[in-house]
């Protein structure tokens, strides 16, 4: 009795472990997911356009050229 519950349960167990996985649904071209074409790059602690030009302008265009996106 106890050889029976213990393969009926492990057929369960196996049972609903894979009845969860959809293949059809794993193609990426069915998707959708579309890239921006720029960004907005914002920093909330910087007073003045200068200081921000000026600390975060390096960051911003070597972002740009590794994202190859434009950043605003």
């Amino acid at each position: 009795m106890k050889r029976r519950n213990f393969i009926w349960y492990s057929l369960l167990f196996a049972a609903g472990c894979t009845t969860g996985v959809n293949y059809t649904n794993n193609s990426s071209d069915q998707m959708g997911i579309t890239t921006p074409k720029n960004f907005k790059f914002a920093v909330t602690d910087v007073t003045g356009i200068k200081d921000l030009q000026r600390d975060y302008g390096v960051f911003r265009t070597t972002l740009e050229e590794i994202l190859g996106i434009k950043l605003e």
